[in-house]
């Protein structure tokens, strides 16, 4: 049994029979089998999933996450697009603008 680790890219991941895939959880990470079994395990979560080549699951919180091989399989991890910072609203920009003068 190999043990693999993703730390922030997205992308294709190979996995032999009982091999293991360690990432850091987020809230709208998606894990999809492109080809084999796998098992998915996150931490804090009651439910673990297994996914059929062509599932799919999205992660719904932070977290460690395992992701096992139960066949030799095609892992996609994507990650969501990280968040773009808002912009000031109203009140704040009143208040900037209060106090800046």
């Amino acid at each position: 049994m190999t043990i693999r680790r993703i730390d922030s890219s997205a992308g294709l991941v190979s996995l032999s029979k009982r091999d293991v895939l360690s990432l850091a959880g987020r809230p709208g990470t998606r894990i999809e089998s492109r080809q084999g079994g796998l098992w998915v395990t996150q931490d804090g979560d009651p439910r673990d999933v297994v996914l059929a080549c062509g599932e799919a699951c999205v992660l719904d919180r932070d977290g460690p996450v395992l992701v096992q091989a139960l066949e030799p399989a095609l892992v996609m991890v994507e990650r969501p697009a990280k968040q773009a910072a808002r912009a000031p609203g109203l009140w704040q920009r009143l208040t900037q603008a209060a106090f800046s003068a």
